[in-house]
């Protein structure tokens, strides 16, 4: 797949920047946001395949913001991130995945294979091999 667009919300700007960066490389197009709020307000307006969200924002839980994105059909596959554990039973329905930090490369591109939206092809381009065999 081509032209991916993510959602990525996490209050600490270095996740934004890391992760933003991560992605840009796996060949996403990237709307950072600092805010659940922010994140309402910038995902309606282009479709996204992918939406990456902090569970503990400043202004929202993670798990509501994906609750109030399903009802409003946005954001694409979810993705919840955290700092700590959490328990991989009772995850909403909302939430796809779970990804803890800190957010690593080849863990994201692992996770965009996984989700489909990213080639074996595309993996070994990036300088990737060793996880497209990984991905197999």
């Amino acid at each position: 797949m081509t032209g991916i667009r993510a959602l990525l919300v996490d209050d600490d700007v270095h996740v934004r920047e890391s992760l933003g960066a991560i992605l840009k490389f796996l060949g996403c197009t990237v709307v950072a946001c600092a805010s659940g709020r922010q994140a309402l307000e910038r995902a309606g307006s282009r479709p996204l395949h992918l939406s990456f969200i902090d569970q503990q924002l400043t202004d929202d839980d993670g798990v509501s913001l994906l609750q109030r994105m399903q009802q409003k059909r946005i954001g694409g596959r979810k993705v919840l991130m955290s700092g700590h554990p959490v328990p991989m039973t009772g995850l909403p329905a909302e939430v796809e995945l779970f990804m803890p930090k800190p957010i690593r490369l080849d863990d994201t591109a692992l996770l965009l294979h996984h989700l489909q939206l990213i080639t074996h092809e595309k993996l070994s381009a990036l300088g990737l091999r060793h996880l497209a065999r990984r991905a197999s």
